[in-house]
């Protein structure tokens, strides 16, 4: 398949604003969708072609949402165990894990401790998890 030189152009700006992010399954789908704009009239993709990339899409998203609900899994274990984390700011915050959300497609874990303040760290940034 011949692509044309807008599309290739399109997609490399695409990659490098989000060079210091992972490709996700929406920056997956606006490549598809400008590559078949882009298509040449003459030589359209195949129908092949195009049904392994919707594939491809899909075992993207699959993957994805069993890598968040795994992620959620985790977190929930934490619920009443005193967890050690690092602070959007940098700094080390520990409090009992009290609720396991999701914000902006990555897992949060809320800690209050023991003078009631709250954080909210990423499951990420835990680095201990103690059982009492």
């Amino acid at each position: 398949m011949q692509v044309s030189t807008n599309y290739m152009t399109q997609a490399l700006d695409a990659a490098n604003r989000n060079a210091k992010k992972e490709l996700g399954k929406d920056d997956f789908l606006k490549l598809l969708v400008t590559q078949m704009r882009y298509q040449d009239p003459l030589k359209p993709m195949e129908d092949k072609e195009f049904i392994a990339q919707l594939a491809q899409f899909s075992a993207l998203e699959q993957m994805m949402n069993v890598g968040l609900a795994s992620n959620l899994t985790y977190g929930m274990s934490m619920l009443g165990k005193t967890v050690t984390a690092i602070d959007k700011d940098g700094y080390y915050v520990q409090g009992t894990a009290v609720s396991v959300r999701v914000v902006e497609n990555k897992p949060m874990v809320k800690l209050k401790d023991a003078q009631e303040n709250i954080y909210e760290v990423e499951l990420a940034k835990v680095q201990q998890v103690d059982v009492e």
